[in-house]
């Protein structure tokens, strides 16, 4: 759902957003971000819809947090999620995946404490909404439970890790690299000892 490509604006947010695009897929994480920011500016000046604006803050916080720009990137996911909120998009699915990826920033850095409640949010969200479950997003039921693992959380940690398990073999199969780690995962922590401890 892009903007009216005819509008000048929109044509201008399309060009920067699809620039920022092609950097970051070709490893140029610096120039995305540049890119996004003015994607990101022209969403906001110009008033598009909340999920334009919210679908902008996604991969510019991606491109940041694989510039190692984490800081920023962290500053950026707060400030798009309370533009979520203020807006009336805080059950939106572009919504969710921040919550999403600002979590995983923050499980990236070892702040499982601070982590596990964006993560837990954003899997709420994913369940109360009945959004489609791209397969990676299996993932975030993987850094949760490791999340309350590290947290000492374990019965809790063991039933995410079952969860996780499922979820990547509903989306993934038996026998696909994901999936077999998350069944690892599960087992060790129904063993009492997790495989990285």
């Amino acid at each position: 759902m892009l903007p009216d490509t005819l509008n000048p604006a929109a044509r201008e947010w399309l060009d920067a957003f699809q620039i920022g695009m092609a950097a970051s897929t070709a490893g140029l994480h610096n120039d995305a971000c540049a890119h996004f920011e003015r994607a990101l500016d022209i969403a906001i000046q110009k008033v598009f819809s909340p999920d334009h604006v919210l679908n902008t803050y996604l991969p510019y916080g991606t491109a940041l947090r694989d510039a190692g720009r984490l800081d920023d990137c962290e500053i950026l996911l707060f400030r798009a999620i309370n533009y979520g909120a203020e807006n009336g998009r805080a059950d939106s699915e572009p919504h969710m995946y921040l919550l999403a990826e600002l979590g995983m920033l923050h499980f990236e850095r070892g702040k499982y404490g601070s982590s596990h409640p964006f993560l837990q949010q954003s899997i709420d969200l994913l369940q109360r909404q009945k959004f489609r479950m791209i397969p990676e997003f299996a993932f975030v039921h993987l850094a949760l439970a490791t999340c309350y693992w590290q947290l000492n959380d374990l019965a809790r940690a063991k039933r995410m890790y079952r969860t996780a398990y499922n979820k990547c073999l509903k989306a993934r199969g038996p026998n696909h690299q994901m999936t077999l780690y998350a069944k690892q995962l599960y087992d060790s922590a129904s063993a009492g000892t997790l495989l990285f401890n």
